[in-house]
């Protein structure tokens, strides 16, 4: 019962994303189907969202006519074939160790494709060669983190549900491109972990219900083969975060819904997970001014039983100052219990950054990270990540 509750008020107080990053939801006013094939967000655009940045970029394509061709679509085939990609890089340092060495990291180096023989009928799949990286002998694989997904999606009829079955990521509250935000994970002051770990992909199936503009409503079942792959950290042992066997429930509501002709966007929802005694519950909501600024929040509240139970959160605040540059602050705040150790841990972090475009398809991030924990002092960092999509 206390489940329930939660997730009604959750469902008064939340949102999702589009063009899989929620901000881009918030600035331009529509939802997670209408740039995706994917109905949460992610993974391959829509031809109408690869067109979205078609243009953007502080270099026009105009100028640019040696490196760009004039293609006005992502799609092969009479639209019946869709590609795309994604391939990110970041440069970090562990927060953890004041002395941590930079280091590189192949994020993500992912092919997209998908195929509509008919209205009702899209095979999608997808490859993250990044995955498959090796660095001493050892892949570089996040635990839970899947190499792919593939996965059917059927809908007879534009006002009915869809169904999608296969490989691939249930819906769980909000879908964001940077793995180290808290809403997704728990933070110590010795480690940070991934619940859902990058790329997390599961078998099952789901239903997704869009026939009205302003709703979203989502509900699936699923294997937890992935999840039952993750190991927590208190930053000296690890232990697993799942055992034993059995399915995967999750649900999601999303009310989308706009002001002051169209100028102003919102959106408001919340997610759950079950598997076992373990519950995930999410709650996120945003508001965003078209084309110039957002505001965002997410609550995540975990709970394993003998485990860990944890509150995560964050609030941006975003500026579109041009369309090829967004400016962002970031507070983020978790509290974790573990059962292995005496007392909560808390950590803070404060995030400047900034979304540059520099020419199309081509994003640079950077970043100043700020971390307090309370050991003395503020750890301090500088990332910077580089995306290549399609």
């Amino acid at each position: 019962m206390h489940r329930l509750v939660a997730l009604s008020i959750l469902l008064l107080t939340s949102a999702s994303s589009a063009w899989s990053l929620p901000q881009f939801a918030l600035l331009g006013g529509v939802r997670c189907s209408s740039c995706h094939v994917s109905p949460a967000g992610g993974g391959l655009r829509t031809e109408g969202g690869w067109y979205a940045m078609h243009d953007v970029g502080m270099a026009s394509r105009e100028s640019l006519d040696w490196l760009y061709s004039d293609e006005q679509t992502n799609t092969l085939a009479d639209n019946t074939v869709l590609f795309g990609t994604d391939m990110r890089l970041q440069s970090t340092r562990s927060f953890i160790d004041s002395a941590a060495s930079r280091v590189y990291i192949p994020m993500q180096v992912a092919l997209y494709g998908a195929y509509q023989p008919a209205k009702w009928l899209i095979v999608e799949g997808s490859l993250n060669l990044a995955s498959f990286v090796r660095r001493s002998g050892a892949q570089v694989r996040f635990p839970g983190q899947q190499p792919g997904t593939l996965s059917a999606m059927i809908k007879p009829d534009a006002q009915w549900p869809s169904i999608r079955l296969g490989l691939f990521r249930p819906a769980v509250g909000m879908r964001y491109d940077d793995h180290t935000v808290f809403p997704i994970s728990y933070a110590t002051p010795r480690a940070r972990t991934n619940y859902l770990p990058p790329d997390w992909a599961e078998w099952g199936a789901e239903v997704t219900w869009e026939s009205l503009k302003w709703l979203t409503i989502q509900g699936g079942v699923f294997d937890r083969s992935a999840l039952g792959q993750v190991t927590l950290s208190d930053g000296l042992d690890y232990s697993r975060a799942l055992t034993g066997y059995g399915p995967t429930l999750t649900g999601k509501v999303v009310l989308w819904n706009r002001f002051a002709d169209n100028e102003l966007a919102t959106y408001v929802g919340g997610s759950i997970l079950e598997t076992g005694a373990a519950t995930m519950v999410s709650g996120f909501l945003g508001i965003g001014y078209k084309d110039a600024m957002y505001c965002m929040a997410e609550v995540t509240q975990t709970d394993l039983p003998e485990v860990i139970n944890s509150t995560m959160g964050l609030v941006e605040l975003g500026w579109q100052v041009v369309s090829p540059m967004i400016l962002y602050a970031r507070y983020e705040h978790g509290q974790a219990t573990q059962a292995a150790l005496q007392g909560p841990s808390v950590l803070t972090s404060v995030i400047l950054g900034a979304q540059l475009f520099p020419i199309p398809f081509v994003e640079i991030r950077p970043e100043y990270r700020m971390f307090d924990t309370f050991y003395d002092g503020v750890n301090t960092r500088w990332n910077v990540q580089l995306h290549v999509f399609y």
